[in-house]
């Protein structure tokens, strides 16, 4: 079992409590996130796929982690894809309740899980982000972790049109985040 801890964060293995959380954020009015539906069917297989892949151990080749504040799950952060092929880097991806947001949560939950995915796997080099156009929040974030943007212009995605951001291990240990 993972756990990180920040001063105000502990990233953790999902568990199966988890689904209210995540469901009641995913169906936040006005808030979407595209690998949520809103059902809670759908949150509850999302932290089912977490918990199973967390129970891999050393050959997860993904972490979906609960976010918690005072011991309240308030969102997830995910290093996906560690084992990618060359042609397919690993991403990253996070939510984070709207109620808790603003706080730099985040920014907190993504360098302590990068920094724990990047500090235990040396191979580990380039990993992307794709974050809304209009998600200004997010392209600030992916400044602040050290991502640059990587394709110019707007790519399409089944789940709704993406910019695409890059870092890389260089340029994390520039930011601070990693030795």
């Amino acid at each position: 079992m993972v756990q990180i801890t920040t001063h105000r964060l502990c990233l953790r293995d999902f568990e199966s409590n988890d689904v209210e959380a995540i469901h009641r954020i995913a169906t936040t009015k006005g808030f979407h996130f595209y690998s949520l539906d809103g059902t809670k069917e759908n949150a509850k297989e999302f932290v089912t796929k977490a918990i199973d892949m967390a129970r891999k151990g050393d050959a997860r080749t993904s972490f979906k982690m609960a976010v918690t504040h005072d011991g309240q799950c308030i969102g997830y952060a995910a290093f996906d894809d560690l084992h990618a092929p060359k042609d397919d880097t690993p991403d990253i991806g996070y939510l984070i309740d709207p109620q808790f947001q603003r706080r730099g949560f985040a920014c907190e939950a993504m360098g302590a899980l990068m920094k724990y995915c990047y500090d235990s796997r040396p191979q580990l080099d380039v990993s992307w982000l794709t974050v809304h156009p209009e998600n200004i929040a997010s392209k600030k974030v992916a400044g602040r972790l050290g991502f640059e943007r990587a394709v110019h212009g707007v790519v399409e995605k089944p789940y709704g049109p993406r910019l695409v951001y890059s870092t890389n291990r260089r340029r994390l240990r520039y930011h601070g985040l990693i030795s």
